[in-house]
């Protein structure tokens, strides 16, 4: 019983990460869907652990990319620490030889 209290657990919070994949919440929820019926008469308490980790270990990997996207972004519109280094000494050089 506890097994299927945590498969559904991790089956909502999948859910709720769908909403934001890059190729629609429905054909998340559709491939979420269609991989956890494939297990659903899985009876081996063994098999039924290797596949919560399993699912766990993609749900981490589909936060891994959330993030990843954020930072690419944030990235693009402030710009990376060396290109704000290199902008700093080309307007030191234009002060200078405005001197």
């Amino acid at each position: 019983m506890a097994s299927r209290v945590r498969v559904l657990e991790l089956y909502k919070r999948m859910l709720w990460l769908g909403q934001d994949w890059h190729q629609g919440q429905a054909h998340f929820t559709k491939s979420l869907s269609n991989a956890f019926r494939k297990n659903k008469y899985e009876t081996s308490a063994e098999k039924i652990e290797k596949l919560i980790f399993h699912a766990e270990f993609v749900e981490k990997e589909v936060l891994a990319l959330y993030q990843l996207k954020k930072y690419r972004s944030m990235k693009n519109r402030y710009g990376d620490h060396g290109s704000y280094a290199v902008e700093c000494q080309r307007i030191m050089e234009a002060a200078r030889a405005d001197v």
